[in-house]
């Protein structure tokens, strides 16, 4: 961000509250910072001219540990900050340090301790202070409120919040300040109003020198014109987002809004963006070691080649995702793609290497108690078993429309019916 990150109002980052490291290179940046930080608290002498700055790397390793939801720890080290800012009698480091304590709590669900933490913080800053600090603290209670759901009292406190944000002449806090809006009117359905708010939040943060944060205020914006099918606009905010993220280095995100516009772009018609894109994140997720953000382009690409009616190299692309995914582990992903790989090989007319997949896939529903995921896979195996072994083939189809029916989709399970009932026709002929 433009202004220097050296303390917990800037150390726990719009761009980390909003997202946890999910992946593995973002896992792995935090760790080096926290050892990078750790570092320099053993090398710093533990003197009294040294109290502030011991306080200062505490409160920032917290707030690396909060990142990586280590929060025991966290607390750990905010509370020996307190001990020195009190010692120093810095009322604003007491306040950020109380501050990030109602964080920890907030995201463990202790809604009132968190609100006596922050209670505490704005009575540190002093109600007539117009400071940085005393901004944070009530747009940190503004967010507590939004996450109750309890939006006249969080509209209250961003207020406050923006108000001293604007007068101390900051975009960033502007912009943070205008996104949690944006998510509050999101949340209470007002679609119009919230978009309109991620892109003053984006607008904010690319003025502050942001570009990360702008990215999500953009993807904000997306997701709204997704759920009101404007694919277009959606497009165009993916774009603005992964020019973002380029411009900030954040090739994890930027591989995300790859992928993300690789699939709009499959569902749009357009083929050709749509693979560029794609090969585009599969490349950067390798770059990355991302085993599982690789996988996920590629079955990307299973799925536009499937489109297009590309079987083999749909098939390649598909092998090589569910290698990709058993190696990171990512069980839910592998099932629908077992489920993918039987329906090709189905297909090419090779019933050993569908069973296997088939059988695998409904081994794992059964074991999630996915009726749907079952339902699909018997009708599956009654299509593979329709030449080798009939009456098995027709108990899988009555299996698969007992399921469908049971989750109300009538149609599939006439549909189910219908292939055991022209099973039997082809048998008595």
């Amino acid at each position: 961000m433009a202004e220097p990150v050296k303390s917990i109002v800037l150390a726990i980052t719009v761009t980390l509250f909003l997202l946890a490291p999910e992946s593995d290179a973002a896992a792995q940046s935090l760790t080096q910072q926290r050892t990078q930080l750790e570092q320099q608290l053993e090398t710093l002498p533990d003197k009294r001219k040294n109290r502030s700055k011991r306080a200062e790397i505490l409160v920032a390793l917290a707030g690396v540990n909060i990142d990586l939801r280590a929060y025991r720890e966290a607390r750990a080290h905010l509370e020996q900050a307190l001990l020195l800012y009190r010692k120093v009698r810095d009322q604003d480091g007491q306040a950020k340090v109380h501050s990030a304590l109602g964080d920890i709590d907030r995201y463990q669900g202790l809604y009132q301790a968190s609100y006596q933490h922050y209670l505490e913080a704005l009575t540190l800053t002093g109600s007539r202070k117009v400071t940085a600090v005393r901004a944070e603290v009530l747009w940190r209670l503004g967010e507590l409120y939004r996450f109750q759901q309890m939006a006249p009292a969080a509209i209250g406190y961003y207020q406050e919040a923006r108000e001293i944000y604007a007068r101390l002449g900051s975009a960033s806090g502007e912009g943070k300040v205008s996104l949690s809006w944006a998510k509050l009117n999101h949340l209470e359905g007002n679609l119009a109003a919230a978009e309109r708010d991620y892109l003053e939040a984006a607008s904010f943060f690319v003025q502050a020198g942001s570009p990360n944060d702008a990215g999500y205020a953009y993807l904000g914006a997306g997701k709204i014109q997704n759920r009101q099918t404007g694919l277009s606009t959606y497009r165009k905010y993916l774009l603005d987002a992964l020019t973002a993220f380029r411009s900030s280095a954040n090739r994890a995100l930027e591989a995300d809004s790859l992928l993300a516009l690789g699939n709009l772009e499959k569902a749009m018609f357009r083929d050709g963006d749509a693979e560029g894109h794609l090969m585009a994140a599969k490349a950067l997720y390798q770059i990355l070691e991302d085993a599982e953000g690789e996988g996920n382009a590629l079955r990307a690409l299973g799925n536009l080649a499937r489109a297009v009616g590309d079987n083999d190299q749909a098939l390649r692309h598909y092998e090589q995702a569910l290698a990709l995914y058993r190696l990171a582990g990512a069980t839910e992903k592998i099932t629908p793609l077992l489920q993918n790989l039987g329906d090709l090989e189905r297909w090419y007319g090779r019933a050993d290497k569908a069973r296997g997949y088939y059988t695998e896939a409904l081994a794992a529903y059964r074991a999630a108690l996915d009726q749907l995921g079952q339902a699909n896979i018997l009708l599956g195996l009654g299509l593979v078993e329709s030449g080798p072994d009939t009456d098995l083939a027709l108990a899988y189809f009555e299996d698969s429309a007992r399921l469908y029916a049971a989750i109300g989709m009538v149609n599939a399970s006439n549909m189910a019916r219908e292939a055991g009932n022209r099973l039997r026709a082809d048998i008595t002929q």
